[in-house]
């Protein structure tokens, strides 16, 4: 009997951790659509490759032409 409550509090324990990374996930994404005052905003950002350069026809090829259509 000891066993299968130790298995219904992970079970709880895995449900509620899966709940709380879906609300972090959630208000990440929330949109301020209120605050004006960052959409004309220049935004920089970065690639970080590993030891093939942006022309190996594969992932970081991909990424550095999504980055440059964006």
């Amino acid at each position: 009997m000891q066993s299968k409550i130790n298995c219904y509090e992970k079970n709880i324990l895995v449900n509620y951790t899966i709940l709380l990374a879906g609300l972090v996930v959630l208000s990440a994404c929330h949109s301020n659509s209120g605050n004006s005052q960052h959409s004309n905003a220049k935004v920089k950002s970065t690639i970080i490759t590993d030891a093939s350069s942006i022309t190996d026809r594969s992932f970081n090829q991909s990424a550095w032409e999504g980055l440059t259509k964006w």
